[in-house]
């Protein structure tokens, strides 16, 4: 036994590939729990068998001209989550609806011969000489001969209801148990067997034939049941299968074509049997073996080598004819939508799908050709082709009559309806001019003998008066009570007489579109045209068609889709075809424009918006079995129901329910991808990848094998807001780039095609783990950092900065303080009996603010101001500055001055606004004597009022030329005794303090000097 795990191939759609489909039950998106037999109503099954009311079928066959990369198919199998897988000898294939990826070899997977999903959704691959491989979630093991198989070639797989997995091979049977060991299953009845078929019934009892004719049944390991097939008496027995959901019967097919029903439990006493022959042609039978028994849509299928049949309810059968495949057929299987699939080992696959475009000429047994015209009276159809009519009765068979017989092979351009069921025929060859078919089956004809202006007619139509309107290749006829009234050709101011189509107006007037002179509007006979000059794009005019919801008239010429609009002509620019030939619009805002490739769809409103709209094509591979017919006319009914002339026979197709929902289809993520590695889902139900991840691809299918091809929208939620809208066969995987680590949901969307209404939606979870750079913490940490980081640049940036601006301030102080003690030192040069005396005052100064609480900036900015406080006295006179005697009133008056003039002097210096006001008012006096303006108290500033007593007690205290200084004790009565008067008393009080620690006496003072008060001292 060889485990591999499978490593990515170069396809990488090919990955889901080994994903297996254990994944089925977690990855398949939305809700698909019910998986009912109405959802399965529309697939080729029902259709085929007539189950799906108005819904054909179409057989398609896939081969190596078409995508298969292969044309020999040995089995085909749709697992549970809606993928189809195909075994050939070329390996193993997956299709989901829109590409085929080939599996790659490694792991033993080539040459496949068996397919078959367990109920743990794990695929085993039987093969034809490599034994059998298991594939689960990008896993595979691989068991040959070495681990017990008795023949390396598998034919077919099959589960018991102990989860034992049993391989028919070539030489008998083996099986594998639930730890996955190899056991062979030992009866000598069935040892070295050729297994052909194992199947299972509900109670998970395995049957199977083998190539000795036989039957057999194994239950718990064993086989417990064997029946030969002429013990039976129906011959070698060459197929064998149970309903899955019975636990009775089982159905044989023998290698005469007989089709068996019997119980094992009552050893076929009960055994029926038919013989294969197609009840509609018994001549039409299998008498060869049959390969293939199975049950879709109710009913039996059965495959030979060439034939596909199904019996009816009634015990009939019936033979599909004109298949793609009729050679080698091997096995069918049913997708998940109710379609059909047929192997065949030398064409390739066949799909058998509902079609919602239903060949009505082919179901009814026409020959192809080429229709002009279709028409529906009282359920019978009547196509007007190149060689005649033909008609389908509402038995859906061809009808002959004398109307057929009338028109033989004439071509018929047109055929039209009136309100009074009449039928007008336009026919274009054999001289027969415009026929009219009652509705009591009379034949009239009308002719150039009747008045018409030619008889190659070309279209009819009626206008709101009853009258018919005929387009003819010489003019226009109207006609009215049997005879024609009025005539518009050249004679009537026609330039061109070729009426290619006819319209009637709101108002009565009509429209004419002419082979190569644009449009004639004929309003009371007085003819206008429209040209290209009036802004058509060419005057080959095939179709004017009158839409009043939308209150235009369309225009389809040679080369371009237009409207005509309140007479102005608008070519709709953004349509993207331009050999068109007609349109119809729907019940839901839906312009339908048959055009000489297809069909194209798209919302009238957008068309006629001018900008670039949306729109959908519908081609042979959607279903169409043929291009429309140019210049032809289809019948539209009053239900929606669009019968189109094709160019090998009408279809149907019912234009309001064509985009109606049927049932949900299976959106899928089997794995994502990131940077190269594969990630499956795991318990929690989302995929997992690591935080190292940059480049996710999210591998998304919406997988149907339908023939419309639904809008798909997606959005990896929590990266994107916007949706992208793209259409199913235009799918791939999606990349994104540079996910954050963290939850994120993809979601898919089916968008009805007509309304946009979201119609399906479903999504998956994805996590990304997260770096370690994503966590909350992390962030917290490198924010923490960071500011901490941030706080220590400013602090060291703030603190240079402060260094140099301390530095300045410094600088600046200094150069203030030199400059002051200059001034100071100029004005005791004044003064000869003062000398020293504003240094001292400034030190007091300094000394009593600091006692006083102030700090340091304080302390300096006072000690400064202190020093110039008698800058005024360079303005007194020297002769009374320096007068040794006492002075006179007068001279005393000048000596106060000195307040004023340094206030004056100092009050313009900005850089330190105080130095004035210590100039000005050191001689003021807390009891509003002193001077220059007789301040008290408070009203003195406080420097003035420190400073007042620093000069007061340096003018008693400081030695004179003329007189000694006081004695120092006497000097401390004295300020006390003027404490409060003169001098603040909490300054003072500071002064004391200092005193008491022993400031202010100078060092060499013994205790002398005088005791009377001297200058600067007024009593009270």
């Amino acid at each position: 036994m060889k485990r591999d795990f499978l490593k990515p191939i170069v396809k990488r759609c090919a990955w889901a590939l080994l994903a297996g489909v254990m994944v089925i039950n977690s990855v398949i998106l939305g809700d698909e729990s019910d998986e009912s037999s109405e959802s399965r109503s529309i697939g080729g099954a029902a259709a085929v068998t007539g189950q799906a009311e108005g819904v054909d079928y179409s057989a398609i066959l896939y081969d190596e001209s078409n995508g298969l990369p292969t044309s020999d198919a040995n089995t085909v199998y749709a697992t549970s989550d809606g993928f189809i897988w195909i075994g050939g000898y070329s390996g193993l294939i997956r299709y989901d609806g829109t590409n085929f990826s080939r599996h790659s070899s490694s792991g033993g997977v080539a040459n496949v011969n068996a397919l078959y999903e367990d109920h743990l959704g794990r695929i085993w691959v039987g093969t034809n000489d490599n034994g059998v491989v298991m594939l689960e979630k990008g896993h595979s093991m691989h068991f040959t001969h070495a681990d017990g198989l008795t023949s390396s070639t598998i034919r077919t797989i099959s589960e018991d209801g102990l989860g034992n997995v049993y391989m028919g091979t070539t030489q008998g049977i083996c099986y594998i148990d639930s730890e996955m060991k190899m056991h062979r299953l030992h009866d000598i009845r069935i040892s070295n067997a050729y297994i052909i078929r194992l199947i299972t019934d509900a109670n998970g009892n395995v049957y199977g034939c083998a190539r000795t004719g036989a039957c057999f049944r194994i239950r718990d390991g064993k086989v417990n049941a064997h029946f030969s097939g002429s013990d039976l008496g129906i011959g070698d027995i060459t197929d064998i299968y149970t309903k899955p959901d019975s636990s009775d019967k089982v159905y044989l097919g023998t290698s005469h074509g007989l089709f068996c029903e019997g119980s094992f439990e009552r050893r076929f006493a009960d055994l029926r049997k038919w013989r294969v022959r197609d009840a509609d042609n018994p001549e039409n039978r299998i008498d060869t073996s049959i390969n293939w028994i199975t049950y879709a849509a109710d009913r039996f299928w059965v495959l030979s080598d060439d034939k596909v049949t199904y019996l009816d309810p009634e015990g009939k059968f019936h033979f599909l004819e004109d298949l793609p495949v009729n050679s080698s057929l091997r096995n069918m299987t049913e997708d998940y939508e109710g379609n059909l699939w047929v192997s065949s080992a030398r064409q390739g696959v066949m799909k058998i799908v509902a079609n919602k475009f239903s060949d009505v000429s082919e179901q009814a047994g026409l020959e192809p050709s080429v229709v002009n015209t279709t028409c529906l009276r009282d359920g019978t159809l009547y196509i007007g082709t190149d060689s005649g009519l033909q008609i389908i009765g509402t038995d859906q068979k061809p009808v002959t009559n004398k109307l057929t017989e009338y028109i033989g092979d004439s071509r018929i351009r047109c055929i039209m309806k009136d309100s009074d069921d009449n039928l007008w025929i336009s026919t274009y060859t054999n001289d027969e001019g415009l026929i009219c078919y009652s509705k009591n089956n009379e034949i009239r004809a009308y002719t150039t003998e009747d008045g018409l202006p030619s008889n190659q007619t070309r279209g009819t139509k009626e206008a709101k008066d009853g009258s018919i309107l005929v387009a003819t290749n010489l003019g226009l006829a109207v006609l009215q009570d049997g005879k024609v009234k009025k005539v518009y050709d050249e004679n009537a101011g026609l330039r061109n007489s070729v009426i290619l189509t006819v319209e009637e107006g709101a108002n009565g007037e009509l429209y004419l579109g002419t082979d190569g002179d644009g449009i004639y509007v004929i309003e009371h006979d007085v003819i206008k045209t429209i040209r290209r000059e009036n802004g058509l794009t060419s005057d080959v005019i095939m179709r004017i068609k009158r839409d009043d919801e939308n209150d235009v008239y369309w225009v389809i010429s040679s080369n371009s889709l237009s409207y005509l609009k309140d007479g102005e002509v608008h070519t709709v620019d953004q349509f993207p075809y331009s050999n068109n030939y007609d349109i119809y619009l729907d019940n839901n805002g839906n312009a339908w424009v048959l055009a000489s490739n297809g069909i194209y769809v798209a919302n009238v409103k957008a068309i006629l918006s001018g900008d670039e709209f949306e729109y959908f094509f519908y081609d042979i591979a959607c279903g169409l079995p043929s291009s429309p017919t140019g210049n032809s006319y289809s019948e539209l009914t009053k239900d929606g129901v669009l019968y189109v002339a094709t160019r090998t026979g009408a279809c149907r197709v019912n234009i309001n329910q064509y985009f109606e929902k049927t049932h949900d289809i299976r959106l899928i993520v089997p794995y994502i991808e990131a940077d190269g590695n594969y990630y499956f889902q795991e318990d929690d139900h989302a995929f997992h990848i690591p935080a190292s991840s940059r480049v996710v691809t999210i591998y998304g299918f919406a997988l149907t094998y339908s023939m419309v091809n639904p809008r798909i929208s997606y959005c990896l939620e929590g990266f994107e807001d916007s949706e992208t809208m793209v259409d199913k066969k235009d799918m791939a995987e999606v990349r994104y780039t540079n996910l954050k680590g963290g939850e994120y949901k993809f979601c898919m969307s089916v968008v009805n095609a007509s309304t946009k209404n979201v119609q399906q939606v479903a999504s998956v979870k994805i996590i990304k783990e997260k770096a370690f750079y994503e966590w909350v913490w992390f962030n917290l940490l490198c924010l923490c950092i960071l500011l901490i980081l941030a706080w220590a640049l400013v602090r060291l940036y703030i603190g240079h900065r402060t260094k140099i601006y301390k530095q300045r301030e410094q600088e600046g102080k200094t150069f203030v303080r030199e400059m002051t003690e200059a001034f100071a030192k100029t004005i005791d040069m004044k003064d000869r009996y003062t000398n020293g005396h504003s240094k001292r005052v400034a030190e007091y100064t300094a000394m009593l603010t600091e006692e006083l609480g102030y700090d340091n900036e304080t302390v300096e900015k006072y000690y400064n101001i202190a020093l110039l406080h008698d800058i005024g006295k360079i303005g007194v006179p020297s002769e009374v500055l320096n007068k040794p005697d006492t002075l006179t009133p007068e001279e005393y008056d000048i000596v106060k001055s000195h307040s004023i003039l340094g206030y004056n002097v100092l009050k313009d210096i900005s850089i330190m606004p105080e130095l004035a006001i210590g100039a000005g008012a050191h001689h003021e006096r807390p009891d509003g004597k002193g001077y220059p303006r007789g301040l008290k108290e408070d009203q003195i500033p406080r420097v003035a009022q420190i400073i007042a007593v620093a000069d007061t007690f340096d003018a008693m205290y400081s030695e004179r030329p003329y007189r000694k200084r006081m004695k120092f004790e006497k000097i401390v009565e004295v300020m006390i005794e003027v404490s409060g008067t003169q001098l603040a008393s909490d300054v003072v009080d500071a002064f004391l303090r200092l005193v008491e620690k022993g400031e202010f006496r100078a060092p060499d003072d013994e205790g002398e000097g005088v005791t009377e008060v001297i200058d600067n001292i007024e009593k009270s």
